[in-house]
């Protein structure tokens, strides 16, 4: 997971600091989840020019956005990165990555889109702020020098994703910064956030509420199951019986493919269910024939059956029936 971050980071910064872009991100889509880190300017105005920025050498090749002046001293709250921004982040990806396939190729970022039923957490949050000064200043009481780099992040790092290392590192993200001293000075605010989506997983109490074996009723006679409640046994006798069964699906979802089982029949009794499944869609009931055979040679006795609704998912309800063959 790191490493991948590393590799997003890189892309963010050579962009961002190259082309001076205010704002980037930059979407990877897996199999089983979608990453996106982005970057945005919050103090710092756009611009291909190079600021002066003394004696840190490392920077001299690089293009920033414009330092943006202010009055010492100066205070701004740190704007924190927030699960719910990554759906913009993903929606204004200036790269994207399908990793899907082999490789992890660039595609076109046009149409891309954080689908509804992905959740996103934020996985890494880091803050730059670049001071060009005539004078030393203090950034929250720490005395820095009068060109630096200050990383704010929320966790020790030795990785800050681009080929700089701030000159002054702070574990822990404040709510708000203070740049000390007197004058005017130039700074560059800048905010990384990484996010990782994966889908949403919906308990099984919720993908199968209130799926009931509503009725089992013989055709033209009495109810063995009705609303739910066993009100009798089910007596049969050599020879074939038609009977109906119906399922209701009191919850909110639509079921796709709801079966009808009997479990515990004696030998020489069969059942041949039809539909053999079907769809039911929410507060609708969806009604099966049910046509039992029964062998002469099955000996007389109480059987208890089980009669069970389900899917291939899982169990929606089961009733225990008594098959009485006189």
């Amino acid at each position: 997971m790191k490493k991948t971050y590393t590799l997003l980071l890189i892309g963010i910064f050579a962009i961002l600091l190259l082309s001076g872009c205010i704002n980037y991100s930059q979407t990877t889509f897996y199999e089983d989840r979608i990453e996106v880190c982005q970057s945005k300017v919050i103090y710092g105005s756009e611009s291909n020019e190079i600021p002066t920025l003394g004696e840190i050498n490392t920077y001299d090749s690089i293009s920033f956005s414009s330092p943006v002046p202010v009055t010492l001293p100066f205070t701004f709250s740190v704007p924190r990165c927030k699960s719910s921004d990554a759906t913009g982040a993903v929606e204004n990806s200036s790269m994207c990555n399908d990793c899907l396939k082999e490789g992890c190729e660039p595609v076109s970022c046009e149409g891309v889109y954080l689908p509804s039923s992905y959740r996103c957490q934020v996985v890494d949050e880091k803050y730059l702020l670049i001071i060009s000064s005539e004078s030393p200043v203090t950034v929250n009481g720490i005395p820095v020098t009068s060109y630096a780099v200050i990383g704010f992040s929320d966790k020790p790092t030795d990785d800050w994703g681009y080929s700089i290392t701030p000159t002054v590192e702070v574990v822990g993200i404040p709510n708000t910064i203070t740049i000390g001293g007197e004058g005017e000075i130039g700074i560059i605010f800048t905010s990384i956030c990484c996010y990782d989506c994966t889908e949403k997983t919906i308990p099984q109490a919720i993908i199968y509420p209130k799926v009931d074996i509503e009725g089992f009723q013989i055709v033209g006679g009495d109810a063995i199951v009705e609303d739910g409640k066993v009100l009798s046994s089910f007596n049969i006798v050599p020879g074939t019986q038609q009977t109906k069964i119906g399922i209701e699906n009191r919850g909110f979802f639509t079921q796709n493919t709801v079966m009808v089982r009997f479990d515990g029949l004696p030998e020489g009794i069969t059942v041949d269910i039809q539909p053999a499944q079907q769809k039911i869609k929410a507060h609708k009931i969806g009604n099966y024939d049910a046509t039992f055979t029964v062998d002469l040679n099955v000996p007389s006795g109480r059987y208890p059956v089980v009669m069970t609704a389900f899917s291939s998912n899982g169990t929606f309800d089961r009733v225990l029936v008594e098959v009485v063959v006189p």
